[in-house]
């Protein structure tokens, strides 16, 4: 490391003490048990709170590390979790959600989504599909960015102010016409999302598709996982989301009583 830091022109020094920087708050959050704060990083390695934080969402952004929305501590992220193939967590939700999915499903006649929240995206952990239609999109494990999803919305409604201005600071990528980019609006409907308790968007991600998403609280009113609804703009109108947003919180319900119920009957 000393040579490559010797050969190397002067502005790649910073560079690599970024990535040690990184790689070093990698390496504690790996090592803890339940997970660090961020105070605990700046207490553990003395570097200010500006390049702790954006070390951590420079390791979020890769899937490297998650925030748990609950606790507030990082933790290791999705991208060991599929690299080792302990998803455990995320079968166990499935198999406690998986027959309500699919009766939603069929009652809605919509795909519909089951999303858990990360740092700064959300990541799709099951998906299903009305039998006599074509999957057009395969979102399994597939991380999708916040403020262009309704799930992602749901995930920027229970974030703290201060997280949440770090995020709507930021740059916010437009992926289609429609996509809300101004922060000011997006603080708008994030006030919606709070009151209204459901999220929408109407071809934000996509241009021709449509969604509808429900928090799944537990019994602390946190965010375990992310319910969606989502058909093509032709079908899956707002007429036909407003229809569908009474079965959807029904089932939603039932999930977060079938998720946190204390022994497992299957």
């Amino acid at each position: 490391m000393k040579k490559i830091i010797e050969d190397s022109p002067k502005k790649h020094i910073s560079t690599v003490q970024s990535v040690d920087k990184a790689l070093l708050l990698l390496r504690m959050i790996s090592e803890s048990k339940i997970g660090l704060s961020i105070n605990d990083l700046i207490d553990k390695t003395g570097f200010n709170r500006t390049t702790i934080w954006r070390s951590l969402n420079s390791l979020a952004e890769q899937s490297l590390i998650e925030r748990n929305p609950q606790t507030k501590l990082y933790t290791v992220g999705t991208f060991f979790y599929l690299l080792s193939n302990k998803n455990n967590y995320h079968q166990f939700l499935i198999r406690r959600t998986h027959h309500l999915m699919k009766a939603l499903c069929e009652e809605i006649h919509e795909s519909v989504h089951l999303s858990l929240p990360l740092t700064t995206t959300t990541i799709t952990i099951e998906q299903l599909v009305p039998e006599d239609q074509v999957k057009l999109i395969d979102y399994i494990h597939v991380e999708l960015p916040l403020h262009s999803t309704s799930s992602g919305k749901i995930v920027l409604s229970t974030l703290e102010k201060g997280d949440l201005e770090a995020i709507l600071s930021g740059h916010l990528t437009s992926y289609s016409p429609s996509t809300i980019t101004e922060p000011d609006k997006l603080r708008a409907e994030i006030a919606r999302i709070k009151e209204d308790g459901y999220a929408t968007v109407f071809g934000e991600l996509e241009t021709a598709e449509n969604g509808l998403s429900l928090p799944i609280l537990d019994a602390n009113e946190q965010l375990i996982a992310v319910l969606s609804v989502s058909g093509p703009e032709f079908r899956f109108t707002e007429t036909k989301m407003q229809e569908a947003l009474p079965i959807a919180k029904k089932y939603r319900d039932l999930m977060a009583t079938a998720i946190l119920r204390e022994t497992d009957m299957e």
